[in-house]
């Protein structure tokens, strides 16, 4: 199987290739990349199984990343690697044709799990996180924000400033303003403490 990890961190790219590559049962071949330049290049050499991105590349939106992915070979597998261990953040993902999400401190069994998974086609999410995301895709239905409020409003948890999410996001600082004034207009609230206050009435 011919895999792709996708990082800006070089050190980690470099110690999840070790794990990936560290299975003597089946054997990988591993392309790491740390920027999109190289990813783009590699795809275009190799016949990419499997990949495995972070979901925070600054600069890049990875919702729109994944569905160029796909678009441009139906049948690659993406998984979604990350510290942020939030239900909401991997149920969008799922939902938005990723095939899985990994914790970037998932133990070699669980990566060799998650690659067996989606080797029989099916999605895969760490255990510990699954019945959360069951139950924040059942509430999703009846979510009045948008799909890029829902990814400004994991930003706002997260603490990030109006900077961060548009360099995160690749939007302007304008846009960010707009996407938050509107997040607290449907929220009915007046300050980003009230917000976080009243996001569990959500599911979020």
């Amino acid at each position: 199987m011919k895999i792709l990890l996708f990082d800006d961190h070089t050190l980690f790219v470099q110690s999840f290739k070790i794990l990936l590559e560290s299975n003597f049962s089946v054997q990988h071949e591993v392309f790491g990349c740390t920027s999109i330049e190289e990813v783009n290049t590699c795809m275009e050499t190799q016949k990419i199984d499997l990949i495995f991105t972070d979901y925070l590349i600054p600069g890049l939106d990875i919702f729109h990343i994944i569905n160029q992915w796909k678009k441009e070979n139906e049948f690659i597998k993406i998984v979604v690697l990350s510290s942020i261990n939030s239900s909401n953040l991997i149920a969008r993902l799922l939902l938005n044709s990723a095939d899985g999400f990994l914790s970037k401190s998932a133990s070699q069994d669980e990566i060799d799990k998650c690659i067996n998974y989606i080797n029989n086609n099916k999605k895969y999410v760490c255990k510990n996180l699954e019945s959360d995301v069951m139950q924040y895709l059942l509430l999703k239905e009846n979510n009045i924000f948008s799909q890029r409020e829902l990814e400004i409003i994991e930003l706002i948890k997260q603490g990030k400033s109006i900077k961060d999410k548009a360099k995160i996001l690749n939007l302007s600082e304008n846009t960010i303003i707009t996407h938050r004034r509107n997040i607290m207009q449907k929220a009915d609230v007046k300050f980003v403490t009230e917000l976080l206050a009243k996001l569990g009435d959500f599911g979020l």
